[in-house]
């Protein structure tokens, strides 16, 4: 009967099994560290994109509403000394009056021009605060410009682990 067992030459011995398990255990404290490198840098990402999209959104939104305020003829609404979640603006162009309506509702920040209703913030923010303060008004003092205090809390969509990211923007603005 022949032998089956054959040993291999002295130079090609195989693993033992503590090497392996050596080798397993480092390969797999490499892995970990890795993954939460890895997770790290995903989540720095993320808190950096909220950020960005709040402050980009925020940017936008004040500079629309001052942009309106200034070249509006009259402010609507909110009357003297109301609060409203509704800023509405009769804007002159080309000799006809339009109505320009920024409103939060639900959440959603939109302008209306009359025959339009325009989405203000991005896909990764939201509005959870706009309120509006008429705080001036030319008929009760001669030379003075209407004026209106707007608060503006801008929210995060992206969910973090210490929570959403939230960023508030306090300006006044009045007619030209």
């Amino acid at each position: 009967m022949k032998k089956l067992i054959t040993r291999l030459p002295a130079g090609r011995q195989g693993f033992t099994f503590i090497e392996l398990l050596l080798y397993m255990g480092l390969l797999g404290i490499l892995i970990v560290i890795m993954s939460q490198m890895f997770i790290a840098i995903v989540n720095l990402k993320l808190e950096s994109s909220s950020s960005t999209a709040i402050q980009q959104d925020g940017t936008y939104i004040t500079s629309r509403i001052a942009y309106d305020v200034r070249r509006a003829s009259a402010i609507l609404s909110p009357s003297l000394g109301q609060t409203s979640s509704v800023l509405s603006l009769d804007i002159v162009d080309a000799g006809v009056h339009h109505t320009y309506q920024y409103a939060s509702n639900s959440g959603v920040l939109t302008l209306s021009d009359g025959t339009n209703a325009d989405v203000l913030e991005g896909s990764g923010s939201a509005v959870t605060q706009f309120t509006v303060t008429r705080v001036g008004n030319s008929a009760t003092v001669v030379n003075a410009k209407d004026t209106v205090d707007i608060v503006l809390t801008m929210t995060s969509k992206y969910v973090l682990s210490q929570g959403p990211d939230t960023m508030t923007y306090r300006f006044a603005v009045g007619l030209r």
